[in-house]
């Protein structure tokens, strides 16, 4: 993995990303997290993703926290690698985008959504990407099966890449 999937904030960087309210318990954790997108950043090197008009290197969906978690072992801070999904199947996350690029709520992603690359490497709705539009050549990441919910934040979604 490059150095920026270790020193990635997840609390400050742009109003989408600090208003965010999946990421309330990772503010403090530096780095990618599980859930969020991985995309090819170099020779045989997989960082962070970025914005939906500059994903078509994303490779899948980191399964584990770069950081870690507390009171285990920190493989990936170890070894420089850290797993990720791709080719198919089906996933739950409880970390997305929560708000447009000006740091507005918007709407929960609901059973059909397409998921992309917000700016900040987190899956989204076209809602959470600039302009509320999705860019041509943006990377179709999934399609929402199962939505969250106000008392449920875990999204289910198909993967397509």
């Amino acid at each position: 993995m490059n150095n920026s999937a270790f020193t990635k904030s997840n609390s400050s960087g742009n109003l989408q990303l600090a208003n965010n309210t999946t990421l309330l318990p990772y503010r403090d954790i530096a780095g990618v997290l599980g859930g969020s997108v991985a995309a090819a950043v170099g020779s045989d090197i997989i960082g962070p993703a970025g914005a939906a008009a500059s994903n078509d290197a994303v490779v899948g969906i980191f399964m584990n926290n770069a950081a870690g978690n507390p009171f285990e072992n920190s493989p990936a801070a170890a070894s420089g690698i850290c797993p990720y999904v791709s080719g198919m199947g089906v996933y739950e996350v409880d970390i997305f985008e929560t708000c447009d690029v000006s740091g507005n709520p918007i709407s929960l992603p609901q059973v059909g959504d397409k998921l992309y690359s917000s700016q900040n490497g987190l899956l989204t709705t076209a809602a959470g990407l600039a302009g509320g539009t999705v860019p041509n050549g943006a990377t179709l990441i999934g399609i929402v099966t199962s939505a969250p919910t106000g008392s449920n934040m875990i999204m289910k979604f198909e993967l397509r890449i």
